[in-house]
């Protein structure tokens, strides 16, 4: 989606929502994607929907997205690596970044506890890796800026929101992305979903957002099929063909070029 404002949009989605799994071999994902203008009329949250139903649309979804050439690119790490990448990220974080005392990290006067500060690595590397490859799309639209828009971020929205600002300071996530981002002339930036505005449309629920929605269910549809059956939501029926049945948006989106993954796995700080 173009913005007069704030150029190519990114919608961003996170799969399990705004955590860290305590299974360290399952999937983590976070998802971008640019929607069409006009989204999918009538599309709810994949979370709105009865289990029983969600198959039955994915099909629909997956042939709308791949006809209009929505485009998406996936982080996707285990998350015992991802566990293992926030370590290493808080550790040898800069204290111009932030300071810990105790249990907790401070930014001037907000604090972010430290459940939460493990979870913001994996977004900061994550995105910075997902700008990284959507700066040259919009390029292509003659696009001098890059908009990633979160639907929401764990803890404080607004002490998450700029320790995460804060983190794309780290040289070793800042390095690539302004490079890149000299290349091509794009500048980005990161805002949460709530303080977006598209400029046609008055939203009492930012997530209703036809790109929000589209985002949702994609980033579902690339964990189902980067994870076993057991680390899916648990519907009545729970079986290898309903994770085959929400794996299909990703999979024909792949199959059209329109999808691409990047393997967090391994990355290392050290």
């Amino acid at each position: 989606m173009i913005h007069s404002e704030h150029g190519l949009i990114v919608f961003i989605d996170m799969q399990p929502t705004e955590q860290v799994n305590s299974n360290t071999e399952s999937v983590g994902v976070l998802c971008g994607i640019v929607t069409d203008k006009n989204g999918i009329k009538g599309l709810k949250q994949y979370k709105e929907v009865p289990s029983a139903e969600r198959v039955k649309l994915c099909e629909g979804i997956a042939r709308t997205l791949t006809m209009n050439e929505n485009r998406a690119i996936a982080c996707i790490s285990r998350f015992s690596q991802i566990q293992r990448l926030s370590q290493e990220f808080l550790e040898s974080m800069p204290e111009t970044v932030a300071k810990k005392k105790g249990n907790r990290y401070y930014i001037g006067s907000k604090r972010i506890n430290e459940k939460v500060a493990q979870v913001l690595p994996w977004y900061g590397v994550g995105l910075s890796a997902i700008a990284i490859r959507c700066i040259p799309w919009a390029k292509k639209f003659n696009l001098n800026k890059l908009t990633l828009i979160i639907d929401k971020l764990p803890g404080d929205a607004s002490n998450s929101m700029e320790f995460l600002r804060r983190m794309t300071l780290h040289p070793e996530v800042a390095e690539e992305l302004i490079k890149v981002q000299k290349k091509f002339g794009v500048i980005v930036s990161v805002a949460n979903m709530d303080a977006f505005s598209d400029g046609e449309t008055l939203i009492d629920d930012p997530n209703c957002h036809h790109g929000m929605v589209i985002a949702d269910w994609v980033a579902h549809s690339i964990y189902a099929a980067s994870n076993k059956v057991e680390e899916l939501d648990k519907p009545a029926k729970r079986n290898e063909d309903y994770r085959l049945e929400l794996s299909k948006i990703w999979n024909e989106m792949r199959k059209a070029n329109l999808a691409d993954i990047i393997p967090i796995d391994n990355i290392s700080l050290k």
